[in-house]
């Protein structure tokens, strides 16, 4: 009797055991999916004269004003087209270029606004699609993981374009900040950008995954940790990178890249403590940060734009223009992403 009751028993356990694996399992991949799927092309379609306006830009005026050229160049990654509009004030492209990198859920035309100030500085401006947005189809959204490519494949464009004693910066905003945090770290980005300007920066995707699962664990009852860790090992098996592989703290501290921050006391998307964190993280010796009151995520610019002007062109124009003394055309690391 007691040999049967300890037989049912393991069972059991064998039974729970196996579904708590099951349930884990399950977790992990819907954490998997639901992180690297948090946006797609058609829920960041452009429209070009719905979102200029939104940016307080008239489109008519723009097109008049400035020459807007559309390019795609293929990534290096994995040979989707990366999608972008080259602005200049006339068509001449050897001239300091800024490469701007957009936030989550927008897409080319996001940028705008930060293109116009660039342009009404005599600086050219590529501001591309990221991944699964606008015009770019490449599949999965990973902070700056992946997408780090794409600006190193547009940093490498621009140099064939301009001479070596052109500048070249990379500003992004938000999500597109992690992207640009994460392609400072690359060996060819590290030596050929002049500046990066990172408004209100993603410096963790663990952080922002573990935002996301607080709501959830919530509803659920189940641990948000236990839910991240199950989600960590399925993005490992599925993507081979890991969360610890996106900790943007740690490819700016490889960089020497003068740096600039921008962020916001108020930001509820990417607290405060997030651009604090990078700033500190830099390892470059000229680093500044700028830090707004109370503006909310990603609107420093319109609420405070000739501060925000000041302030980002200030720092930029306090970095002396390459010299082009000991550079060549060797761009072979060009392609790669920083954490390869």
């Amino acid at each position: 009797m007691k040999k049967g009751i300890k037989t049912a028993l393991t069972i059991l356990l064998l039974l729970l055991l196996i579904a708590a694996a099951g349930t884990l399992a399950y977790t992990g991949e819907r954490v998997y999916i639901g992180s690297v799927n948090l946006t797609d092309n058609e829920q960041t379609a452009l429209d070009r004269e719905r979102q200029l306006l939104a940016c307080g830009i008239d489109p008519y005026v723009f097109s008049m004003t400035y020459n807007i050229e559309q390019i795609y160049i293929a990534s290096s990654l994995d040979s989707h087209k990366i999608p972008a509009d080259f602005i200049s004030i006339d068509g001449e492209k050897n001239r300091d270029t800024a490469i701007l990198v957009h936030g989550l859920g927008g897409n080319r035309l996001s940028n705008y606004a930060v293109a116009e100030l660039f342009l009404r500085h005599g600086w050219n401006v590529i501001t591309y699609d990221q991944r699964a947005s606008g015009e770019n189809l490449a599949k999965y959204n990973t902070f700056g993981y992946l997408e780090s490519n794409d600006a190193i494949n547009y940093v490498n464009y621009a140099d064939k374009l301009v001479d070596s004693d052109k500048r070249i910066v990379l500003w992004g905003i938000s999500f597109g900040g992690a992207t640009v945090g994460v392609a400072m770290a690359n060996d060819y980005v590290n030596s050929r950008v002049s500046a990066a300007v990172m408004d209100c920066p993603v410096s963790s995707m663990r952080d922002m995954v573990s935002f996301e699962l607080e709501g959830i664990s919530e509803s659920t009852g189940m641990p948000a940790e236990l839910m991240l860790w199950a989600g960590g090992i399925a993005l490992k098996l599925h993507m081979g990178f890991s969360l610890e592989d996106v900790e943007i703290t740690d490819y700016v501290n490889r960089s020497q890249i003068p740096l600039l921050v921008i962020n916001s006391k108020a930001d509820e998307t990417t607290p405060f403590y997030m651009g604090q964190e990078i700033f500190f993280a830099s390892g470059a010796d000229k680093k500044d940060i700028f830090t707004s009151p109370d503006s909310a995520h990603a609107h420093i610019f319109f609420d405070n734009p000739r501060q925000y002007e000041r302030k980002m062109f200030g720092f930029i124009d306090s970095i002396p223009a390459p010299t082009g003394e000991g550079e060549t055309d060797e761009t072979e690391n060009a392609g790669e992403p920083a954490a390869a």
